[in-house]
């Protein structure tokens, strides 16, 4: 007789085979678990690959040239008159499509370098935001194809207008300035507008608060304003708050506002008579003794700075362009300042809404008590050209890039591109939108 805990040698056999299997199976899954992260960014990559391959593909079908077009501007109004003047470049040109790179602010000057860096860089760059000065000339010098040999040519599309046959450097209001890199002695980039800064005022809350229907244009007025705004208070019982203000907004005030009463130390501090008073020159001038923190020109400008920024809200210098912006357009601010870039956009906010108004910056009369004595006059202004776009090296069609940045400088499609987006055009003799007037530069 058998003993009833042996096993026949059939089931031996099956429990091994079983067990065989499972082993097998166990071994398949730990190198599926070692091989699956491998596996998951190859096919990743693949998507990725097949993705821009056919985002591309869509770009520029066979047969056509897509021009890319880097830049900053986020405003729906820039991006819909870069794509209706695009409309119009193809009409004249159909194998060329233009593309558009919208990139914040925030992140733009890092885009840049890992993009130029990177080789895949766009045709067309908008220039000089989110990197130092010197940064961006380094990368003028090695990635962007300078332009100056063709500045003294006549743009092709000003032709059957009073600019044709001009340079293309003397169709700018500018002369082309702003394009100019001093460090390289080249011209870099075409301006396609200009622009200025100005007060924006809520004319409904100022007639509501103060019974006055236009802002004042003198420096006490304006403070008794401000004064007379935050005595009162809004339906939740916040007062209300003057001037909208942030760490980007102050340096405007500082330029138009502040910095007039210190006329007078370009007499002492600008050695070189250029009209402009350098970071070295005053460096210099209070280093041997011209002028100190007691000049009367700086202690008014200080005292001035501390009277403004008293009406603009708490822990202004670390709030953000939109932060202020928010408090204007949700009529807890009547002042704001800002430039022609932001014109369109508060328009649009403020419709239906309230009015919008637009005031210079009040400076003292010639008998204030105080400033009276280092005010020598209004402002100067120097107008330069704005909105500027270079083309890189990197670019596959350069020529076309050059056309197309031409086509925009044409004094017809500056006037539409800029009357688009709200700005002032850059190109002599093109019409601006009337709103924009207030902004003609004090020369």
């Amino acid at each position: 007789m058998k003993s009833s805990g042996a096993c026949a040698p059939g089931s031996a056999t099956l429990e091994e085979a079983g067990m065989n299997r499972m082993g097998r199976l166990l071994a398949v899954a730990e190198g599926f678990r070692h091989h699956l992260p491998v596996a998951v960014i190859a096919l990743t990559y693949l998507w990725s690959v097949l993705a821009i391959v056919t985002y591309r593909t869509r770009e520029a079908p066979p047969g056509t040239i897509a021009l890319r077009i880097g830049h900053w501007q986020l405003e729906a109004s820039v991006r819909e008159a870069l794509d209706e003047l695009a409309a119009d470049y193809a009409r004249r040109n159909p194998r060329v499509r233009i593309v558009q790179d919208a990139i914040p602010e925030s992140i733009y000057g890092q885009w840049v370098s890992t993009q130029l860096m990177g080789g895949t860089a766009p045709d067309i760059l908008e220039l000089g935001l989110g990197l130092p000065y010197h940064v961006w000339v380094s990368y003028y010098n090695r990635y962007f194809i300078p332009l100056t040999r063709h500045v003294n040519r006549p743009n092709p599309y000003n032709r059957d207008t009073e600019l044709e046959g001009v340079p293309l450097r003397q169709t700018f209001k500018d002369g082309m300035r702003s394009s100019y890199v001093e460090e390289m002695q080249e011209y870099i980039n075409i301006p396609l507008s200009q622009f200025g800064v100005r007060i924006f005022y809520n004319r409904d809350l100022l007639e509501k608060l103060t019974g006055r229907s236009e802002a004042p244009q003198e420096y006490r007025a304006f403070l008794k304003v401000c004064e007379e705004i935050e005595r009162h208070r809004d339906p939740r019982g916040r007062p209300y708050i003057a001037i909208a203000g942030s760490k980007y907004h102050l340096p405007m005030w500082e330029s138009m506002l502040f910095d007039p009463l210190t006329y007078a130390l370009h007499r002492r501090c600008d050695f070189n008579r250029d009209g402009f008073v350098g970071n070295d020159e005053l460096y210099v001038a209070f280093r041997i003794g011209l002028v100190d923190f007691d000049h009367p020109a700086i202690r008014a400008r200080f005292r001035m700075m501390r009277e403004v920024t008293g009406h603009f809200q708490v822990g202004y210098t670390g709030l953000t362009r939109d932060e202020a912006v928010f408090l204007f357009a949700q009529q807890r601010a009547v002042f704001i300042s800002t430039g022609t870039w932001d014109a369109r956009s508060l328009q649009k906010q403020a419709e239906g809404r309230f009015r919008v108004g637009v005031m210079d910056f009040p400076l003292p009369r010639k008998d204030d008590p105080v400033y009276g004595s280092v005010v020598e006059g209004p402002i100067y202004e120097r107008p330069l050209g704005g909105f500027p776009f270079g083309i890189t090296r990197t670019s596959r069609h350069p020529e076309v890039a050059l056309d197309f940045l031409l086509f925009l400088a044409g004094r017809q499609q500056n006037e539409k591109l800029n009357r688009i987006i709200g700005w002032i055009p850059s190109v002599r003799g093109a019409e601006m939108d009337p709103m924009l007037k207030a902004f003609e530069p004090h020369l």
